[in-house]
């Protein structure tokens, strides 16, 4: 479980249990094995557990090196092993979403990435929710690596799930329910390597983060065309922003603000994006900072895994969580 969880793999999290998922892992050449894992943090004994075996494994034994990474699958009609980044979402009612699979796959980079996406049930099988290759115009619209989605439940009968690639890629909208996905907005490249995107209540809006920079979908516009509010503030002085791994973020309705996570230092501090007014009004940057009494502090985050969902906030622990890698524990940080 180590060489899939510190490549490059994303988490959900499913507020209702107090469980986090880790719905596929591996990809490229780290590793295989396309088992989920979960683990319920509100437990009194948090433990790790595989939700099934992965292809190629005990009672499902077959070559996994097979050449088929352009298909996405497996021999056995499995996910294949993928670098996930943060192209996947907890949807209520249905549980993790996967809405792209990106082509890093194992044993091979495929551009362009597979435009599918795929629900995960309890058994940690997935079943196909929308393929949305016609939507993406053309392979030139969609990239092989990284790459964001968010779950928007104001729009369709269950809800939409936005999907978007890594560069220039179209913003993706898939009807859950209808199993439809529409493209919108201009072809662009909004959002560079390692993005992450949130849907923002109330204001109704996308906000994309990426090194630091701020995008923001007006979606209430139907013009889908991003903008970049002005930022003032400072982050915390340990988050790494400028390089390739992905760090952790969520909106934390609670607080009302985006917060973010990966310090390689002053790992006890959270940075905070908080709008001041409408979505294009200036954000302020900021941080949240624990109790000097605190004597826990956790480990750097691995410059070549990233977070990707793996740091989030959960309304029922009323808190962050912070899952570094399978060789370390998981961590929370109380807001209470």
């Amino acid at each position: 479980m180590t060489l899939g969880l510190l490549s490059w793999t994303g988490g959900v999290w499913d507020d209702s249990t107090g469980t986090f998922w880790i719905p596929l892992g591996g990809g490229h050449t780290d590793y295989g094995g396309n088992e989920p894992y979960r683990i319920q943090l509100g437990a009194d004994q948090p433990a790790w557990s595989m939700v099934r075996n992965p292809t190629g494994a005990v009672g499902n034994t077959g070559i996994t090196r097979d050449g088929r990474e352009a298909t996405g699958l497996y021999f056995d009609g499995r996910l294949r092993a993928v670098h996930s980044y943060n192209n996947q979402t907890f949807v209520p009612g249905l549980g993790p979403v996967i809405s792209r699979l990106a082509g890093c796959y194992y044993t091979a980079t495929v551009s362009p990435a597979n435009a599918r996406a795929y629900r995960i049930d309890d058994a940690g099988e997935a079943h196909l929710l929308c393929d949305y290759a016609a939507a993406n115009e053309g392979s030139a619209l969609i990239s092989s690596s990284d790459g964001a989605c968010a779950f928007d439940p104001t729009r369709g009968a269950r809800g939409t799930l936005w999907s978007l690639g890594h560069g220039t890629s179209r913003l993706i909208q898939i009807d859950i329910a209808a199993g439809t996905a529409t493209a919108r907005g201009d072809k662009a490249n909004y959002l560079a390597s390692c993005d992450a995107m949130h849907y923002i209540p109330g204001m109704d809006v996308l906000a994309g983060i990426n090194r630091g920079a701020l995008k923001i979908w007006q979606l209430y516009r139907d013009n889908y065309s991003a903008v970049a509010p002005a930022l003032t503030g400072n982050f915390s002085a340990g988050l790494e922003i400028a390089n390739l791994a992905g760090f952790g973020s969520c909106w934390v309705p609670e607080l009302r603000m985006l917060c973010l996570y990966e310090n390689s230092s002053n790992r006890t501090q959270i940075s905070t994006l908080t709008p001041t007014r409408g979505a294009t009004d200036p954000w302020v940057r900021g941080m949240l900072e624990v109790s000097p009494a605190n004597t826990v502090t956790p480990p750097a985050v691995s410059s070549n895994g990233g977070l990707f969902g793996r740091f989030g906030y959960s309304s029922s622990l009323r808190g962050f969580y912070l899952v570094p890698g399978t060789t370390q524990m998981p961590y929370f940080f109380a807001t209470e």
